[in-house]
């Protein structure tokens, strides 16, 4: 993610964060249990403000690839 850092700011949106009391929080899973495909590096990573995802891409821990929804995004 951190090559999303200023995607992520522009998410946050809030000129002041630091006096705000919304929660924020991060949540990774694997997309497909075992036996479907090898998902050992693979992530579906979400960044929600206050209970509402405003952020969402998928990871693959081996290779570093980060993806937004729609863009391109290989499973190795």
């Amino acid at each position: 993610m951190r090559t999303r850092a200023d995607e992520i700011r522009r998410l946050d949106n809030a000129q002041r964060w630091w006096h705000d009391t919304q929660d924020r929080s991060w949540s990774a899973k694997h997309p497909v249990g075992p036996g479907v495909v090898d998902s050992t590096h693979y992530f579906e990573v979400n960044y929600a403000i206050d209970g509402k995802i405003v952020g969402s891409w998928s990871v693959n821990t081996r290779t570093e690839q980060v993806a937004a929804p729609g863009e391109p995004f290989r499973i190795d």
